[in-house]
């Protein structure tokens, strides 16, 4: 099955941070099958949009705010933020 990737997109990219090395270790599948490069580094820029999409017990110390842009939303797909640092959540 071919997955969209960010180059499919004019105007979207995507970062992909995961704190855990068996993810990391699998960052050449992630790569190949949908164009995402994946770090353990922090970012330093800023984004759009930040979406939580696990449950890392890392994530839960993280001021995820400040990657944001100006007008920036945070999703938190499992809940695992508090409500008044998110914009919307499942």
């Amino acid at each position: 099955m071919k997955h969209p990737t960010p180059s499919s997109c004019s105007r979207c990219g995507i970062f992909f941070h995961c704190p855990h090395r068996v993810m990391r270790a699998n960052q050449d599948t992630v790569r190949r099958e949908y164009g995402i490069e994946v770090t353990a580094e922090v970012p330093k820029d800023q984004f759009d949009a930040v979406i939580l999409a696990v449950a890392h017990e890392a994530f839960r110390g993280l001021d995820v705010r400040s990657f944001l842009k100006e007008s920036g939303i945070v999703y938190d797909v499992k809940g695992v933020l508090p409500r008044e640092v998110i914009d919307a959540r499942l």
